[in-house]
């Protein structure tokens, strides 16, 4: 019982530490938003102002957001941070985990053969993989999330220079 937990919670750190290394890789430089003209990205502005919708254009001074047949222009000197939306994580994450747990629960129970007991039944190993099958697609459906949101462009922020004495 005690090694299960083990498994779950590095199972729960596993998926975590991959979603928040999705989101490591921010800050590209202005131009490289072209690669997302057409998908769909929410702008934040300074002011807090949120403005989604596809990207329809990017120029070297503002970003061009079709809002349902409308056009939002938002100036690059206003952008706060360009976040990049797709669909859901749940199905990719929940296999993840399927594979996580059928995994560990096959090596669990190799060691447990391998041990004292060589004869296990067929039914008692099965019933081992169903159990890390579904613990871990468990595990990789809650800690998935609707929509996946991955900061695709923020500005740099510059460092105020040193006073002079």
């Amino acid at each position: 019982m005690r090694s299960m937990r083990l498994f779950l919670f590095l199972s729960c750190c596993v998926l975590a530490g991959r979603q928040s290394l999705a989101r490591e890789g921010a800050a590209g430089n202005w131009m490289s938003l072209e690669e997302f003209e057409g998908k769909t990205v929410e702008v934040l502005e300074v002011g807090g102002r949120l403005v989604s919708g596809r990207l329809a254009d990017v120029t070297q001074t503002f970003v061009l957001v079709d809002r349902k047949g409308a056009h939002g222009r938002v100036e690059r000197a206003r952008v706060h941070r360009v976040t990049s939306v797709r669909a859901s994580t749940r199905q990719r994450n929940t296999l993840i985990g399927l594979a996580i747990g059928v995994g560990g629960m096959g090596a669990l129970a190799y060691g447990y053969i391998k041990g004292e007991h060589s004869t296990v039944p067929v039914r008692g190993l099965a019933a081992a993989l169903a159990v890390g099958a579904a613990g871990g697609s468990a595990v990789g459906y809650l800690t998935s999330s609707p929509e996946s949101r991955n900061v695709i462009y923020e500005p740099r922020k510059e460092c105020p220079e040193a006073p002079q004495p």
